[in-house]
Parts: structure tokens; sequence; C-alpha cells
């Protein structure tokens, strides 16, 4: 008897023979949403690996989710990427194709000049959202950031003075100005500090499932659903 279970073990599908896998996502305005299932990032993810259960998706504040991303394994996190400028991440990383781009740019004040150079950020008080990598450039710069959990309050303070500046990657931040119905604050559209691509990276995950998700993904491009999944969310290099 134990043989017969064990040889009809061995015949099972591989999805059930590996762990799921467990996806984090970094809660951001418009793309990955407390509830998993709202936000762009959400239904991508929905749409490439959770439908067929290979996989389940929490989202978590900023700094909850790297550090819960830094103590597990057989899980990804999401949106980021392993490019060193921006992360450290240490095991059996792997990283997913692009599902879009975020690109970090300085705003002010209505009525004051746009900044598009860290090195002008020196005599600032910079406000930026806790838990949120700007890249090692903007940290080694060691200016006077002010933090925030949520980055409405980074407009709250700007106007009320609290801040001189603030930093923030968009499209989130847009959709922020859309939620309080005001037009973005000035920033040079042209000149963003960095441009992240958003990816998942992974820990301990099977190859299969990274080929499975790219895979599923250039799909979604090819036939312009991904476009309309991500709507004014969508951003090119």
């Amino acid at each position: 008897m134990p043989l017969i279970l064990m040889f009809a073990f061995m015949l099972l599908p591989i999805e059930h023979l590996s762990a799921k896998v467990k996806i984090i996502g970094i809660e951001i305005p418009g793309l990955h949403h407390l509830d998993g299932a709202s936000g762009a990032y959400d239904k991508i993810i929905n749409e490439n690996v959770l439908k067929s259960a290979q996989a389940t998706l929490e989202v978590l504040p900023p700094a909850r989710a790297v550090l819960e991303f830094d103590s597990c394994q057989n899980c990804c996190l999401s949106p980021v990427n392993n490019n060193p400028e921006f992360y450290d991440f240490v095991g059996a990383i792997t990283q997913t194709e692009t599902m879009n781009y975020a690109k970090i740019y300085v705003f002010v004040k209505p009525g004051f000049a746009t900044i598009d150079r860290i090195s002008d950020l020196k005599d600032k008080v910079v406000g930026i959202r806790h838990g949120i990598s700007y890249g090692k450039s903007f940290d080694q710069a060691h200016l006077n950031v002010y933090k925030v959990d949520q980055l409405d309050k980074l407009i709250s303070m700007i106007n009320k003075d609290h801040i001189d500046v603030f930093v923030s990657y968009a499209p989130d931040i847009f959709k922020t100005f859309t939620t309080l119905n005001i037009a973005p604050y000035p920033h040079n559209v042209a000149r963003p500090i960095a441009v992240h691509s958003e990816r998942m990276v992974c820990r301990d995950v099977d190859a299969e499932f990274i080929l499975q998700f790219n895979q599923r993904l250039k799909q979604l491009k090819d036939s312009g659903e991904l476009n309309k999944i991500l709507g004014d969310s969508l951003l090119v290099e």
C-alpha cells in the first residue's frame, strides 16, 4: 500500500507538488491596494498566477512588506527589481520581466521653480514616504528628510511649509493628486531623478513559476490587455 500511494503521489501535476508562492505587494495608490485585488498590479498578478492557484498575494505597507520579504522563502516582492542602485536583496534571487515603469520626481509648491537634481536638495527639507527606496544616490546625499506614511501627507506638509519639497514616484503620486482633486504640483516631467523598472523579485522560487509568469505577461502585452489594466498608471521608460 505505501508503494502504491508513493507512485500515485509521483504522478500528481507539478502544481500539487510545489508549495504556493507567497507574493508580497507593497501598498501603493493605484497599483497595489490592501484588498489585493483592485490595484493595477494586483490585477496583473491575478491574471498571471493567482487564477491558476500557483500563488497567494498579500499587500502590506512599504516597510512591513520589505521586512516580510527579507525573512521569507518561496516568495516574491512587488513592485521592485534587482538593480543594485535600489536594492541589496540576499539569497537565491530572480526577477520577472518588467510590468511597467515608475519615475521619481522632485515636486515643489505651486509658483516655485522645478528641481531635477539631487544635489539641489542639499539645503532643503525633503519629504519622502517611509519604507520606499529612492536609490542609493539619493541615500548617499544625506539629505534632511521628513518621512510620512502616506503620500497625501506629503502634499499636506508642503502646503503648510513644513517641508520645502517632496520626492515621490509617479504614477503613484498622480493617483493621490487625482484623489484630492488637485492638479499635480510642479515637477520637471522630462527630468526624473531616477527611473524604476517595476517587476517582481523572487527568492527560492521554482524557475518554472518565473517562466510561466513571464509568458503570461508577454501575452497580456501582445494582446494590449496589459495597457488596459494599467490605464493611466502606464509609464514608458
